[in-house]
């Protein structure tokens, strides 16, 4: 298997430049963000591979990547009046920074240093009066260039396809942080849910969520429930769901 990230804004503030700024989340999980006084050139937010908890007491949001490795970051942002960028900055083990990797708007290619131990993603301001923010979406660039990807944030599902699908298969991620681990299966067409452990006990958007699922591998070449993932999908859904929420959900 390969893996992809998806990485979402976290629901706390403590990464992201707070002064004379107003952060709301839609319905569909979209992040507004405006600071119109902020300056050019700082930081409206970061995630980190690398953090002390002790002081921070934050989780990192990152994963580890391979030296000397080419990845892709696509960042779903959208601007109104002004214009963002996407700052990588990279530390070896004596946490001295290397040369940083700026790419051209919210989308590019890089290759990780091979001296690099730990790096950090920034969200860098131009200038602006509005940000919308989705997600950004990191892969090795093998896997972004035969791949497609289709975030639906609403129910929390990626649907990432190949011309070079020959079966297909699901995957329920189950995490309570902003970074959700995309495990695509080779030579298939792949679903991946990422949830929290809240939204299993919602027995309506269970429903909604394994209606898609079912609706994605109905369209795909028949496989097994077992070579599907799908046996492993509701066994991962009956460990977390209180049997009250598996009845409701039989009866729906």
């Amino acid at each position: 298997m390969s893996l992809a990230y998806l990485l979402l804004w976290p629901a706390h503030l403590r990464s992201t430049y707070e002064y004379g700024c107003q952060v709301s989340v839609s319905p569909e999980h979209v992040v507004s963000y405006r600071a119109p006084l902020m300056p050019p050139g700082e930081v409206i937010h970061d995630w980190r591979s690398q953090r002390n908890a002790g002081q921070e007491h934050l989780s990192c949001e990152l994963p580890i990547l391979t030296p000397g490795r080419a990845y892709t970051l696509d960042g779903n942002i959208t601007v109104i009046a002004g214009g963002v960028y996407l700052r990588l900055r990279f530390f070896d083990a004596t946490n001295a920074e290397l040369d940083p990797i700026i790419l051209d708007g919210t989308s590019g290619r890089f290759t990780f240093p091979s001296t690099a131990v730990n790096y950090r993603i920034e969200l860098v301001n131009t200038h602006h009066q509005q940000v919308m923010f989705r997600y950004l979406l990191l892969a090795e660039q093998t896997t972004a260039t035969t791949h497609t990807f289709t975030v639906d944030q609403v129910l929390g599902t990626v649907q990432i396809t190949t011309k070079a699908a020959q079966t297909s298969h699901v995957d329920l991620v189950v995490r309570q942080n902003a970074t959700k681990p995309l495990w695509i299966a080779p030579n298939a067409n792949n679903l991946v849910g990422f949830v929290t452990p809240q939204q299993l006990r919602d027995p309506n958007w269970v429903h909604q969520l394994n209606q898609k699922r079912d609706a994605f591998l109905a369209a795909q070449p028949h496989t097994s429930p077992q070579a599907s993932g799908l046996d492993a999908w509701q066994a991962l859904e009956r460990h977390w769901q209180p049997q009250s929420v598996q009845n409701q959900e039989d009866q729906l």
